[in-house]
């Protein structure tokens, strides 16, 4: 695979994070960037930099969205090792293609989505790729600001996390149709963590910085 132009900026943070990684055993970064992938593409890297059986050191647990550090593979004098470097450094070129993170649906991400010409309304929603990836789906030339993704989560059987979200918010839904309703974040986010209970105790939300 081709190095993405586009994606220089992602490659060095990550190639960073990565060494790291290996001199703190800490992959709470990379989780969160994993968890705010940009597109797939991103979250695929991440996760085969981090998994992959030559220069991985890490499992992802899918259940947690996280990644589980195995500590006895980690080189501390990392910044020496030139071939480890090399490795982690040219990884584009071995990101694989067709990854199912969502295992075949029964995870995914429940996303709250703002937009700046629809100030009293929020979008709830659920999607089995990355929540920024299906901003940009719902960005398209008919709305004039692009949607702003305000928060995620981790959730198991995002199909039914969602119906029950929206039956929770049904008072406040503009459209029996569509998924917009008239509240604020803040209650979106706290009804979804009242259905999904274990999201806050594993620590499967994020709130992307503006």
């Amino acid at each position: 695979m081709r190095k993405r132009d586009d994606k220089n900026k992602f490659y060095k943070s990550v190639h960073e994070e990565y060494v790291l990684l290996h001199q703190t055993g800490n992959a709470k970064n990379l989780t969160r960037m994993f968890r705010t992938a940009l597109d797939s593409y991103e979250q695929h890297y991440i996760y085969s930099l981090l998994s992959n059986p030559d220069y991985g050191v890490c499992r992802y647990i899918k259940t947690k969205d996280l990644f589980s550090v195995n500590k006895s593979v980690l080189d501390k004098d990392i910044s020496r090792n030139t071939d480890l470097l090399s490795k982690s450094f040219n990884h584009y070129r071995y990101v694989p293609k067709g990854l199912d993170l969502s295992y075949g649906g029964k995870f995914g991400y429940v996303y709250v989505l703002t937009n700046e010409c629809m100030p009293n309304l929020i979008k709830i929603g659920y999607t089995c790729i990355t929540a920024f990836d299906r901003a940009k789906q719902l960005s398209t030339t008919s709305v004039a600001y692009s949607f702003k993704v305000d928060y995620l989560a981790r959730v198991r059987k995002p199909v039914e996390v969602e119906k029950l979200v929206h039956h929770q918010l049904q008072a406040f839904r503009v459209n029996s149709d569509r998924e917009f309703f008239e509240t604020s974040v803040e209650n979106a986010i706290f009804v979804i963590e009242s259905i999904a209970m274990y999201i806050p105790k594993q620590n499967l939300s994020v709130k992307p910085d503006s």
